[in-house]
């Protein structure tokens, strides 16, 4: 037999448990609804955002000529029945929220998938129009994008015109493609392995945007976060540079070229030369690209002149520049500028390369009786500064 006391305390632990699964029946419907309204949200979401990144995306290659290609990267959960793209709507339908749409600046026309996953759209504008022209599924897990320098940090300022982008990508399968959209306009990058980059140059004033699209070897895509960077270059500088050395052959006290002080290399015969080299860049300020390029002679005759020319030109090393120009009679002493800026992309190995040459050039049967005095051959280069 059960003493009373044992008989007590049974009585209350079946209490106690009565009183626990009373609870565990209230609370459990509750948590239930409660994660369930939150998975819905988040495929709300998920839905919303997808909808209005192709939206962006088309609106931006609407802005863009025909053939123009432009990509978005969207994650679509389960809950979808259908979907449609026609005229100027983006619609995704589900079964909890009914219609999730926006509309485009462009007509746009093309198919959607209900199934879920991440997927790599395709967008390109044709006669005026966007077409949805591929869709792709992506395992963006697995690709991961890395900006690495010199690329400057997302929202920087610099005062150079050219932006270098590098990246470091990797993925198990291996990347194939690499893409940068600058400013709305894509471009293939180079680049092997882990490593793809490219230099964007001659740039103006502005702020520009851009992302990085990378495709592996399965055909899977990923897209890089999207940055901005401001390029603000002040102002453009000109500056004359002088040699610090001199080659020749049949010129007289050729140093003397060097320095604009009424001291002459002097060039008696046909085929003489003189040039200066080894620039001294030291003058310059905070140099960025060089914008123009000019190399200069002063020069002038002794004898009696009739037809003959000294000839101003440059090598870079020893390769001559495109550009030479023939000089004819100065009684005194003359200042010429022979503008070479388009032979070349020009940049300050190549000035620490530049050789200015004046040269005695005959131009009839017999050489005139005079000879060319040069004072200084020298280069006058502009450059943005900062």
């Amino acid at each position: 037999m059960f003493s009373k006391d044992m008989q007590k305390n049974a009585q209350v632990s079946m209490e106690y448990l009565f009183v626990i699964a009373f609870f565990l029946l209230l609370v459990t419907p509750i948590f239930f609804f409660s994660y369930t309204q939150l998975n819905w949200h988040n495929r709300y979401n998920r839905i919303n955002d997808a909808v209005a990144t192709i939206s962006k995306t088309a609106d931006d290659v609407c802005a863009l000529g025909d053939g123009s290609i432009q990509y978005a990267v969207i994650q679509l959960p389960q809950g979808i029945e259908w979907t449609n793209v026609a005229n100027k709507t983006i619609t995704i339908h589900t079964r909890r929220f009914g219609d999730v749409y926006t509309e485009t600046k462009c007509e746009i026309e093309g198919n959607l998938t209900t199934q879920s996953g991440i997927y790599h759209i395709a967008l390109m504008k044709k006669n005026g129009k966007v077409y949805i022209s591929s869709v792709s599924i992506t395992v963006a897990d697995y690709t991961i994008i890395t900006f690495v320098s010199p690329t400057p940090a997302d929202g920087s300022t610099i005062t150079k015109d050219y932006v270098f982008i590098n990246t470091t990508i990797t993925d198990n399968d291996g990347i194939s493609t690499a893409i940068l959209e600058w400013n709305g306009v894509n471009e293939t990058m180079s680049g092997s392995g882990t490593n793809f980059y490219i230099n964007k140059t001659g740039l103006s004033n502005s702020v520009y945007t851009y992302k990085v699209y990378a495709n592996d070897s399965l055909g899977n895509w990923n897209v890089s976060e999207t940055r901005t960077v401001t390029v603000n270059k002040s102002t453009i500088t000109c500056d004359l540079f002088y040699g610090t050395a001199t080659e020749n052959s049949g010129a007289t006290n050729p140093d003397n070229a060097l320095v604009s002080d009424d001291n002459y290399a002097i060039l008696p015969s046909d085929t003489d030369y003189v040039r200066t080299l080894t620039f001294n860049l030291s003058n310059g300020k905070n140099r960025g690209g060089i914008t123009s390029v000019e190399v200069a002679m002063e020069y002038h005759r002794e004898g009696t002149y009739t037809n003959d020319n000294i000839d101003l030109s440059y090598y870079i090393n020893t390769t001559q520049g495109a550009t030479l120009q023939g000089y004819g009679d100065a009684s005194s002493d003359t200042t010429v500028y022979l503008n070479v800026t388009n032979d070349t992309s020009w940049t300050w190995d190549d000035i620490n390369a530049l050789k200015v040459e004046g040269i005695f050039a005959r131009q009839g049967w017999f050489e005139d009786s005079i000879d060319w005095y040069v004072d200084t051959l020298f280069s006058k280069v502009c450059y943005w500064t900062w």
